[in-house]
């Protein structure tokens, strides 16, 4: 017997099935937004004065657009304090003075595109209650900096305020 076309069957059929799984997959797929958190300096070219400010960065990494309502700190043990129904777990960071440094939240960013947040100069002595910063988008997901970013940023802040 010729086993040839039982063989390409079984090939055609791999081949679908992988098609089809690829299609499900990239349907399903959310945006991914890359955060980063650190202190920069700005320079003022005219004045020549440098200053550190705490910045936020935030990168739509695709694929399609995403919404992003607000910049969110989540507390050490968010998720038992949750549990036992205490309050403060999150905490949304809201600023009622107009930025010129910061891009309006919320906002909507296509695949590609870079937004930042920077946060008014003074004491950041709120940082250290806090264990992760990161965005909340539009469907309540949470897209934090990396942890890394956080330890640095406090380790910086502590050494200028010894």
């Amino acid at each position: 017997m010729n086993n040839t076309s039982i063989w390409i069957s079984l090939a055609s059929l791999f081949i679908a099935g992988m098609a089809l799984g690829w299609n499900i997959y990239r349907d399903l797929r959310r945006p991914r937004l890359k955060v980063t958190f650190g202190f920069r300096k700005l320079i003022d070219i005219e004045g020549q004065e440098e200053s550190s400010f705490l910045m936020l960065f935030y990168t739509n990494y695709g694929p399609g657009t995403i919404s992003i309502d607000s910049i969110i700190l989540k507390k050490r043990w968010a998720r038992i304090k949750i549990m036992l129904n205490e309050e403060g777990a999150y905490s949304l960071i809201f600023s009622k003075e107009e930025n010129l440094l910061s891009d309006p939240l919320p906002t909507t960013l296509n695949v590609g595109e870079r937004r930042k947040y920077c946060f008014p100069k003074g004491k950041y002595d709120w940082l250290k209650e806090y264990h992760k910063i990161g965005m909340l988008d539009s469907f309540g997901r949470f897209h934090w900096a990396p942890r890394t970013d956080y330890k640095r940023v406090i380790k910086q802040y502590e050494k200028k305020h010894q």
